[in-house]
């Protein structure tokens, strides 16, 4: 599932395509899908609903769900029989953050762009189908889920996801396009394969890529690549959000897009030092 409580558009079959059972271990795989149930779905969840979101059967659910209390990444309430995630989490989430170049690179360019421009800015990563957002520096009043580090968006509707598959080699692109689930969110999302390859094209050309409500109605988004080692099978973008309403296409075209381009040549520049 994704932040938004739909499917995320990462397909678990690949993942799992290619495995060694000698090495597999099934408990772990369990305890992973119990936590992932929370990834989109209710934020308090019954033994039962943990059941049904990951399709395996009670026992094992329970024995999973006890163990992840025990250590502290989940917490239950006792009234309600109903178990989140705890704090302990977060954990996980710090050690990646801290461990990853890119976020520490990216404040620089990112407070530059948000200050130039006055509107929310943020730094997404590919993974799967999705992309992921690392950092967000929102302005004015935004949906609280929709401001977090961490939320997924499907790539292939996201001006993000444009802007990263812009630097991909075009058959690779075309490629994902293909094989992505492409389900509309709003009823202005391209869906189209054969549209949305020629819209990359087209960042491909301009160096930014564009999306009008596709992800959220009367939200417009303009995104750079990130040049990083390894970036053609893989990707990052800085973004831009604002509402549609709040600017003519040549104030974009002046206010926005410029230091938008400033920060992803900033940021690739010191990507590739």
């Amino acid at each position: 599932m994704s932040q938004s409580g739909q499917p995320a558009s990462e397909d678990k079959t690949d993942k799992l395509a290619d495995i060694d059972t000698r090495l597999f271990n099934s408990s772990v795989r369990k305890a992973i899908e119990v936590l992932e149930a929370f990834n989109g779905g209710a934020p308090e969840q019954t033994i039962g609903q943990l059941t049904s979101a990951t399709g395996a059967d009670r026992s094992s659910v329970q024995r999973a769900v006890y163990t992840l209390q025990k250590m502290g990444y989940l917490k239950s309430d006792p009234e309600t029989r109903r178990y989140r995630v705890s704090e302990r989490m977060m954990d996980m989430s710090f050690a990646f953050l801290r461990a990853d170049r890119m976020v520490e690179a990216a404040l620089s360019p990112l407070a530059l762009l948000s200050e130039r421009t006055g509107d929310s800015v943020h730094l997404s990563r590919m993974s799967g189908f999705d992309i992921v957002y690392l950092l967000r520096w929102p302005t004015g009043m935004q949906q609280h889920f929709a401001s977090l580090p961490g939320r997924r968006l499907p790539a292939f509707c996201t001006s993000g996801g444009r802007a990263m598959l812009s630097l991909w080699p075009r058959e690779a692109m075309i490629e994902f396009i293909q094989k992505a689930p492409i389900q509309a969110r709003t009823a202005k999302t391209t869906t189209d394969p054969d549209d949305l390859i020629n819209m990359i094209d087209a960042a491909r050309e301009r160096g930014f890529a564009r999306s009008d409500g596709e992800c959220l109605i009367g939200e417009t988004a303009l995104s750079v690549p990130v040049l990083f080692p390894g970036f053609e099978q893989s990707g990052a973008a800085l973004h831009v959000t604002f509402s549609a309403d709040k600017y003519t296409e040549a104030e974009i075209e002046k206010k926005i897009i410029p230091p938008l381009k400033n920060a992803g040549q900033m940021l690739s520049q010191m990507m590739n030092r």
